[in-house]
Parts: structure tokens; sequence; C-alpha cells
């Protein structure tokens, strides 16, 4: 396992011991890839939606310019390492996109965006 997968599946744990998240909410991964994929998978969760500019995604997106509509997502995840990770463009798409209010995890915190 490598650190990355090891810090994600704690963070998903975390969010369900604090019942921030359920297994069957409707997931969006921005910018994701197979390791998004194992975390997710590992956990149990059941509908995950991972999109990507590359062949990584399930679908092709661009993180800045979702077509979903409004609440199509429950909850939305992006990686840190994406260019538009802290972008104030990306954090509205990815509110708009879902029910909840995204959030940012470190490896110290899970915060609100």
């Amino acid at each position: 396992m490598t650190e990355r997968l090891g810090f994600y599946e704690r963070v998903l744990r975390a969010l369900l011991d604090q019942r921030l998240i359920e297994r069957d909410a409707r997931v969006l991964v921005v910018a994701g890839g197979e390791v998004d994929r194992e975390a997710f998978a590992a956990l149990g969760f059941t509908e995950v939606t991972i999109t990507n500019l590359s062949q990584d995604g399930d679908e092709r997106q661009d993180a800045e310019a979702l077509t979903y509509p409004d609440d199509s997502f429950d909850v939305a995840v992006i990686s840190i390492a994406h260019p538009s990770a802290e972008s104030q463009g990306i954090r509205t798409v990815l509110d708009e996109v879902t029910e909840t209010h995204p959030l940012h995890a470190s490896p110290h915190s899970i915060q609100p965006c």
C-alpha cells in the first residue's frame, strides 16, 4: 500500500466514523485515478464517479467546468495535488454539484472548505 493510499483510506474511515459520509453516498472524484478508485472500493463505497481529462477517469470532465446538474452528488473530492485544488473556482464548482459542502482533508485535520 502506498503512503497516499493509506492516508486516503484513513481519511475516509474517519469521515465514516464521524458519520460525515455514508458508503452509499453519491461521490464525485475530480481529477481522480486508480488510487481514488482503490481507496473507495476498499471501504465499500458503491456510487463513485471518477473524472479526469486523461483516460484515468470514468468520465472526461474539466475540473473547473463540470457539466453535472446542481446537487448531483452528496460528496465531492479533489486531490490537493491537482493544480486547481486550491482555487476559489474549483471550490465553487464542487459546492454546486454537491448537496453538502466539500471537505478539505490534510494529514492533520478534516475541515469544511
